[in-house]
Formats: C-alpha cells, sequence, structure tokens
C-alpha cells in the first residue's frame, strides 16, 4: 500500500518524573495558529476553576464528602481543558489516574505541570515566530 507522508511541525517531549522514567509524552504544534487561541481559553478556564472551587468550598462547611466531590469534578473539568488544548487523550498521557490536585512539597500536581510546560510552549512558539519573520524578510528581499 502506498503512503503519504506529511511533514506537521508536531514537536513531542517526552514527561519524565524525578528519577527520569518517561511518565507520558506532551505533543503540539508550535505553528498552530489556533494553539494560542487555546491557550488564552485554557487560562480563563483555569480561571473559572479556581473560582467554583474557592466558592464550593467556602459553603461547604468542612464537609468532607461535597470536598471530594468538588475536587473530583475540578479534576474532570481541568484535564477536559488539557485535551481541549493539546488533543484528545493528552491529559491521560500526562496525569494518567492521578489527580490534578495531587499536592506535593506544596505544589500541585497542575502547578507543577503549568510551572515546566508554559516555558516550553513559548519558546517554541516563539522560535518557530521568529524563523518565519526570517523567512519573511528574505523573501521581501528577493522581491526587491
Amino acid at each position: 500500500m502506498a503512503k503519504i507522508k506529511i511533514e506537521t511541525g508536531i514537536k513531542v517531549y517526552d514527561i519524565e518524573n524525578e528519577r527520569g522514567e518517561i511518565i507520558g509524552q506532551l505533543k503540539f504544534n508550535p505553528s498552530d495558529i489556533n494553539l494560542h487561541f487555546r491557550l488564552e481559553k485554557f487560562e480563563e478556564k483555569c480561571m473559572e476553576i479556581q473560582g467554583y472551587i474557592q466558592d464550593a468550598l467556602a459553603k461547604c462547611e468542612n464537609n468532607s464528602d461535597i470536598m471530594k466531590a468538588v475536587i473530583a469534578q475540578a479534576d474532570n473539568d481541568f484535564k477536559k481543558e488539557i485535551d481541549e488544548v493539546f488533543g484528545k487523550g493528552s491529559s491521560q498521557n500526562i496525569f494518567g489516574v492521578q489527580n490534578v490536585f495531587n499536592s506535593f512539597e506544596g505544589k500541585t500536581y497542575m502547578q507543577r505541570f503549568l510551572e515546566a510546560i508554559i516555558p516550553v510552549v513559548r519558546a517554541d512558539i516563539e522560535e518557530y515566530n521568529s524563523s518565519k519573520a526570517k523567512k519573511i524578510e528574505r523573501y521581501k528581499e528577493i522581491i526587491k
């Protein structure tokens, strides 16, 4: 059977734990124009999730069943948003079965993930944009 290969520009990053074991992968295309818009929406959704967690926990009066339900719902909502940004199945690939609000040394898994990935995504987008700008300038020079 014949194959057609198309370059996608997708970058793949292995996600390692503190022992150097690969626990997942993250894939994204820094040249995807919609990535920027998805990231903006993601930021807004994270603020919404944080808001409803704070509201619900403030009203639950330390009821552990309500607290568990709120955290479980927030975990699902956050993972849904990760899948919206990076593609279906990304959250499972990144977090597995762990709740994104699991805490380690005072930071949630979600915080540690975002602190690790945001600089990488930004750098890749900036690198792509810089490369694109250089190509455009080169073509402008040819046209002159």
